[in-house]
C-alpha cells in the first residue's frame, strides 16, 4: 500500500498540450502528464527526424498534436 500523497505543487497537464500551456511551464517545474507521448532515445533520433522533415519526407509516425520527450543524457562543461 502506498500512503504517499501527491505533491500539491505538481501541475497536471493533459496531452496534447496547447502552445500556451507549453509556454507557461517554468524551468525545473514538476508536472504530471496524462495522455500519449512518443519517447525518443536521444539527439541522433531527433536529428534524423528533423532531417527527414526538412527534406520534405514523412515522419515515421503521426506527430500532429503529439509530444516528444528526449530521454538521453545531456552534459555540459563547468564554466561554459
Amino acid at each position: 500500500m502506498n500512503d504517499r500523497q501527491p505533491d500539491p505543487g505538481l501541475r497536471r497537464i493533459t496531452l496534447p498540450m496547447t502552445p500556451e500551456t507549453a509556454r507557461s511551464l517554468k524551468l525545473g517545474q514538476q508536472v504530471i502528464l496524462d495522455g500519449e507521448a512518443t519517447v525518443t532515445v536521444g539527439f541522433p533520433t531527433i536529428r534524423r527526424l528533423l532531417d527527414t522533415l526538412e527534406a520534405g519526407g514523412a515522419p515515421p509516425l503521426p506527430l500532429e498534436g503529439g509530444a516528444l520527450f528526449h530521454m538521453g543524457s545531456s552534459c555540459r562543461l563547468e564554466g561554459n
